[in-house]
């Protein structure tokens, strides 16, 4: 929701500050900008049961960019007296104003397979039901729904089966798996492909092979033009022996094969919004820390190759789901990485580039999978049989979102970029910080102003101590996205950091011991005005 912030900071008008930074707060020392970064720890996390059910349950959480959708499939009666036949069913949470029942029919129905669009409007999902008219035979199709608009059948086949859609962010592409004859004459041997759905096109076959091979777990990125999958099959030359390699579909280039290796396998993919990283499970030695052929999370950067992300012994790791730029990654983990896990419990675990791992989950009994990460690795929807929050003493399998506060700062101008044209518009977007101080440090040398922060006398110069560094605050900070600037902006560069520190204290925290880390989140955003 957009909205105006109760702060009392329009006074930067009087202090002779153009309003460029009404309405913000303040943060800590940039000076030296590369160390202060977020820490993040597990207490930082709160986690919500989403769903309350008895017997069978909710599975399948696919979540929105922002974190405020989530759509998933359910045999519970969610919404009252909508599913008293038990029947599996999607449904759509909403921060806010909570269940939505997508579908509702009758009969031995499956659903399966839901990913949601980034804004949560649409969802694509596998249906044996009727749902259009065009599904008598009860065929796995693919289907996507539109909110305000209803559904449309993607697939219209007899026999055989489609499977693991997989949505862009604006829901005008779908990837999926088909053994149907989607594109004439491109697949009359029923090998299992992959294939892409655009709005308004036809259908594009990615691989045409035969014999027994697979193709499956297609992942899409944000505009579409680039869809991660594994494969079974020698698509490029480079996989004779038929082994389970990464594969990477690039509109006007073709395949390239991701992984090469001649033992164990990779599976499991999930991309980057812009399609330059994917993490993954493979049991290959990729890196040469793998000798033992564990089950391990990768994660592969396109033009600098492989990280693995995790290194044990036994057990696995699985389910990765990536955040939106690749620095973070959700996943399924039965070792104790972080020293907190010695009972090899089935957890959710969260990686970062920057602080390595962070364990979402701690339980004694139960199991956690199957996460989904936002776009900025703030929010995690997962299933859970773990009593987690209290409510889940009959161990069902339920919905559960994890959440830990978030910053983001926004520019936006009237040209093309890298660069601005006035007029420029700056937002910034809070969430959980409402019990926390928030700080803002700002760079404007084309108006007067080195490096300073926002105190309650105004901006004050950046101490050589950053512990004395205090917010202006008069209120607390609801979640929402706040206007700080619509107007014409002096020519220059400016640099911005929003935080939010979890130490309520009346001061900046930075963790010494760390490496200079703030004890929260924070946003940094640098906008050149031309």
């Amino acid at each position: 929701m957009r909205s105006a912030i109760g702060l009392k900071w329009y006074t930067f008008r009087d202090m002779g500050i153009n309003m460029w930074w009404r309405y913000v707060v303040a943060i800590a020392a940039i000076t030296l900008v590369a160390w202060w970064n977020p820490v993040i720890s597990e207490a930082q996390f709160t986690h919500t049961q989403l769903t309350t059910t008895i017997g069978d349950g909710s599975a399948s959480p696919s979540i929105s960019a922002d974190g405020t959708r989530i759509a998933f499939r359910s045999s519970r009666d969610l919404v009252q007296n909508s599913n008293l036949d038990g029947n599996w069913e999607i449904f759509l949470w909403t921060a806010g104003s909570g269940f939505t029942q997508i579908t509702d029919t009758t009969g031995d129905s499956t659903y399966s397979y839901p990913s949601i669009s980034a804004d949560g409007t649409r969802i694509a999902f596998l249906s044996t039901r009727n749902l259009t008219g065009s599904n008598s035979d009860g065929n796995n199709e693919i289907f996507l729904w539109t909110s305000g608009s209803g559904f449309i059948q993607v697939t219209n086949t007899t026999g055989g089966q489609n499977f693991a859609p997989s949505i862009n962010a604006d829901g005008t592409r779908i990837a999926f798996g088909s053994d149907r004859n989607l594109v004439t004459g491109g697949n009359l041997d029923g090998n299992p492909e992959i294939f892409l759905w655009t709005a308004g096109s036809v259908f594009t076959q990615l691989t045409a092979t035969n014999g027994a091979s697979t193709h499956y777990n297609p992942s899409i990125s944000a505009d579409g033009t680039r869809i991660a999958f594994y494969s079974t099959h020698d698509l490029t030359g480079g996989n004779p022996g038929g082994n389970s390699e990464i594969f990477l579909w690039t509109n006007g280039f073709g395949l390239a094969q991701v992984t090469t290796t001649t033992g164990g396998g990779s599976d499991s993919p999930s991309i980057s919004a812009d399609g330059t990283k994917i993490a993954f499970v493979s049991t290959s030695n990729l890196t040469g820390s793998n000798s033992d052929g564990n089950s391990e999370i990768f994660l592969w950067t396109s033009g600098s190759g492989f990280t693995q992300v995790t290194t044990t012994t036994g057990g696995y790791n699985w389910d990765p789901s990536i955040s939106a730029d690749g620095t973070r990654i959700a996943f399924r983990s039965n070792r104790n990485l972080t020293g907190s896990n010695p009972d090899s419990n089935s957890e959710i675990f969260l990686w970062t580039s920057v602080f390595g791992f962070i364990q979402l989950t701690a339980t004694t009994g139960g199991d956690s999978f199957d996460p989904s990460l936002n776009a900025d690795g703030t929010r995690i929807a997962f299933v859970s049989t773990s009593n987690l929050t209290g409510g889940n003493s009959d161990g069902n399998h339920e919905i559960i979102l994890a959440s830990s506060p978030s910053v983001e700062l926004e520019a936006v101008g009237s040209g093309p970029g890298p660069a601005l044209t006035n007029p420029v518009t700056v937002t910034y977007t809070v969430q959980g910080c409402s019990d926390k101080e928030i700080f803002l440090v700002v760079n404007a040398p084309a108006m007067g102003m080195p490096w300073s922060y926002l105190g309650a006398l105004g901006w004050v110069p950046l101490p050589a101590d950053l512990s004395v560094v205090t917010p202006y605050l008069s209120s607390g900070q609801a979640d929402g996205v706040y206007s700080l600037y619509s107007d014409t902006a002096p020519v220059g560069t400016y640099e911005l950091y929003l935080g939010c520190d979890f130490v309520v204290d009346g001061h900046l925290n930075i963790d010494t011991s760390a490496g200079l880390n703030l004890n929260g989140v924070y946003d940094y955003l640098s906008v050149t005005v031309q």
